[in-house]
């Protein structure tokens, strides 16, 4: 978190689910966990509009589903 805090002029993002340290990633397709990075690659990388509801707005996807803790910074 002491990288998250001091990173001040590009987009950046803080998820956590609690599931422990390995996450979900022994599951198929490495589960819930590996949604999250792949929908920021298709935003930031190809710019996937349907990704980008995961990360943008105080309503995004991440904001609303309970099971995640979400953190952002320099991201409408």
């Amino acid at each position: 978190m002491d990288v998250f805090h001091r990173i001040e002029h590009i987009p950046v993002a803080v998820v956590n689910i609690a599931t422990g340290h390995g996450g979900t990633y022994f599951q198929p397709n490495g589960g819930a966990v590996a949604v999250v990075p792949v929908a920021w690659l298709q935003w930031q990388l190809r710019g996937d509009h349907k990704a980008v509801a995961s990360f943008v707005g105080k309503d995004c996807g991440l904001y609303t589903d309970p099971k995640w803790a979400f953190q952002k910074k320099k991201i409408p």
